[in-house]
């Protein structure tokens, strides 16, 4: 079966259990605002809407059950990137291994060598590189690829 047969069944899914109507707009802006997931990743995460969720999902909410919050997401980069702090050392250069938004989040509380022997406590070092991940996350997702401009509003 093809992905926009499936994708369609899946709203049809959703629409029949929270008794909504999907018009083919509406059925578009889900497909492009989910466009970055599988069709697999769309069917679970539906399904499980389905059997958690009391109302018709917003797209957001469908991807954060594939994905995770930006809380998970941050929270997991920080067990990644503590574990690296103890088993690669601050002799060593920051492993390559760190995705780049924990890269950016080390660098600001001072780089690799000061992350790995701060004195800190860990939950105010882990607070600390949980928002500055976010911060840089955000950072990156939004920005524009080389050569694009920003939507301009006409007054």
């Amino acid at each position: 079966m093809s992905e926009n047969k499936r994708f369609a069944q899946v709203m049809a899914a959703l629409a029949e259990t929270f008794q909504r109507d999907v018009t083919e707009s509406l059925a578009k802006i889900y497909r492009e605002a989910l466009g970055d997931l599988s069709i697999g990743q769309i069917e679970k995460a539906a399904a499980e809407h389905i059997a958690l969720g009391q109302h018709f999902p917003r797209p957001v909410e469908l991807r954060k059950l594939v994905v995770g919050s930006e809380e998970d997401r941050a929270l997991a980069a920080w067990i990644r990137a503590n574990a690296l702090r103890s088993s690669v050392g601050s002799y060593r250069p920051m492993p390559a291994e760190l995705d780049e938004s924990s890269r950016k989040a080390i660098a600001a509380l001072g780089g690799w060598r000061e992350f790995c022997v701060s004195e800190e406590p860990e939950h105010f070092l882990r607070q600390r590189f949980v928002d500055s991940w976010g911060l840089y996350d955000r950072e990156q997702r939004t920005a524009l690829p080389a050569g694009a401009e920003r939507l301009r509003l006409v007054e």
